[in-house]
């Protein structure tokens, strides 16, 4: 908010594609989506058409005791795209939200487990997964997590295989591959737990995937057994 002492609002009029038109015909590039969500476009005919045809039908029914044929579908094509290793889908109404049901799932199963000890998560390196009080727990920007750390559970954080940091020769692989194997994520992990890596190898973790980013949990459910690879594109 500081920063439209010198920066106005820009009151929009309308959008259209990659556009957004404020009052006097003025356009702007909208080159972040409008916080990354809207990816096919302003006023997209495709999309428009099939909201207004939902409309017509249903345009809510919350799914505690009720189901219906949009949310059956979507949840069974979701599975679909995971090799049906995802048989569940929990629907969230936005990606903050998202993540805090993944969090609570996550020490949920450990505690219907018997193991409510496991509590602590991992994030990576300068991640963001949003701005509640649990999704900045597995959050590393400082901006927007500083003014509220005494209200966070701090998770553990390991460097990012952000494959911007390849050095000469590298691949994206090589980046990913030294980022697991970073001294200083170790050392600062076993300050803070020792327990993490002698349990890590053999342990059942969960991992939650962020269309943002990637947060592993030493706690956490979305996939109970994790294959060597798993592609979250």
């Amino acid at each position: 908010m500081k920063h439209h002492e010198q920066l106005p609002l820009i009151a929009v009029a309308r959008g259209a594609g990659a556009w957004l038109y404020d009052h006097d015909g003025k356009r702007y590039l909208d080159a972040i989506s409008s916080w990354w969500v809207n990816l096919f476009g302003h006023a997209n005919p495709h999309i428009n058409d099939a909201l207004k045809a939902q409309l017509d039908t249903l345009e809510h029914a919350m799914l505690a005791g009720c189901t219906h044929e949009p949310a059956v579908e979507l949840a069974e094509r979701l599975s679909a795209l995971t090799g049906h290793v995802l048989g569940h889908a929990f629907f969230a109404s936005d990606g903050a939200s998202a993540v805090e049901i993944a969090l609570k799932m996550s020490f949920h199963f450990w505690r219907n487990s018997g193991r409510s000890q496991k509590r602590g998560f991992v994030c990576v390196a300068n991640s963001y997964h949003g701005e509640t009080i649990g999704a900045l727990g597995v959050t590393d920007v400082a901006l927007f997590k500083d003014a509220y750390d005494p209200l966070i559970r701090t998770a553990h954080v390991v460097a990012s295989p952000d494959a911007r940091q390849a050095r000469a020769g590298e691949q994206a692989a090589d980046v990913a591959v030294r980022a697991g194997r970073c001294q200083t994520t170790v050392r600062r992990a076993r300050r803070t737990d020792r327990r993490v890596n002698r349990r890590a190898a053999g342990a059942v973790r969960h991992w939650l995937c962020d269309a943002r980013s990637v947060v592993l949990g030493r706690t956490a459910r979305t996939v109970r057994r994790i294959p060597r690879t798993l592609d979250c594109r």
